[in-house]
């Protein structure tokens, strides 16, 4: 995995535009292709929802996403 870069904090406020990206490693991307397409939805769905269901398990449960893993 590539090293991590630390980011000046910012005293502004910024708005995000819901765009953020990922790095993986191969395997990662693969066995995402692997686990989304058996759930019939895109890595990017699939990754979406489990960012979700970390960040608001209640609300993941309530949409029926508590099969992703």
């Amino acid at each position: 995995m590539p090293k991590t870069t630390k980011v000046a904090k910012s005293s502004k406020k910024t708005q995000t535009n819901g765009i953020f990206l990922v790095r993986v490693t191969p395997v990662m991307h693969t066995e995402l292709k692997k686990i989304s397409a058996k759930e019939g939805i895109s890595v990017n769905e699939y990754c979406r929802r489990a960012l979700f269901k970390s960040l608001f398990p209640k609300d993941a449960a309530k949409k029926g996403w508590e099969s992703t893993k």
